[in-house]
């Protein structure tokens, strides 16, 4: 890689360009046929509780959470879609919330519909600890006895896995660890 020159060496910024991985195809819908394109990226954003985590949703709804150690194989993906379209766009929830709000990441699909995806955190120490700092209010937060265990066990389990799985991770289809993704809530003005 050339050096810049040494006039500008305190203002050089490096940038790669990183190649990601193509979410899984969806299925065929006849036999034979060719595969479809990779699907275009709608938006890349950074998980707020990683510095090391990239979230990106493609044109056809999907949403995967790549590791930088390992941008070939996500460590979470997620189908979003209403049914005629997908989401168009994301935003993840932030500490400012409170409890599982905090740990939730809203999608927008173009028919106005909004879908959550909780919980959804990355495997990183910094949101392993986030998660224990707000642990109490978690378990506090549910409305029975048997929904404060619910949440206990899965805190204990998160946090040994160090985020990922549930907490991040798995594919949310059927995995009990993978983050519950729930909607469309229609908005209307």
């Amino acid at each position: 890689m050339p050096e810049p020159a040494p006039e500008h060496a305190a203002h050089a910024e490096v940038c790669w360009a990183v190649p990601l991985a193509p979410p899984p195809p969806q299925p065929a819908g006849r036999a034979g046929a060719a595969p479809a394109p990779a699907p275009t990226v709608l938006q890349v954003g950074w998980h707020p509780l990683s510095d090391s985590h990239l979230a990106v949703l493609y044109a056809d709804g999907t949403f995967c959470l790549y590791g930088a150690a390992d941008l070939r194989r996500a460590e979470l993906t997620l189908h979003v879609s209403d049914g005629s379209d997908g989401a168009v766009a994301f935003t993840f929830g932030t500490a400012a919330q409170r409890g599982w709000a905090s740990l939730t990441t809203y999608f927008a699909c173009a028919s106005g519909r909004v879908y959550t995806a909780c919980p959804l955190l990355p495997r990183s120490r910094r949101a392993t600890g986030y998660l224990m700092a707000i642990s109490a209010e978690l378990r506090e937060a549910a409305p029975t006895d048997a929904a404060r265990q619910r949440a206990a066990a899965w805190i204990a389990k998160a946090s040994k896995l160090g985020g990922g799985r549930g907490v991040g991770g798995g594919s949310g289809g059927g995995d009990d660890d993978a983050p519950a993704l729930q909607g469309g809530y229609l908005v209307a003005d």
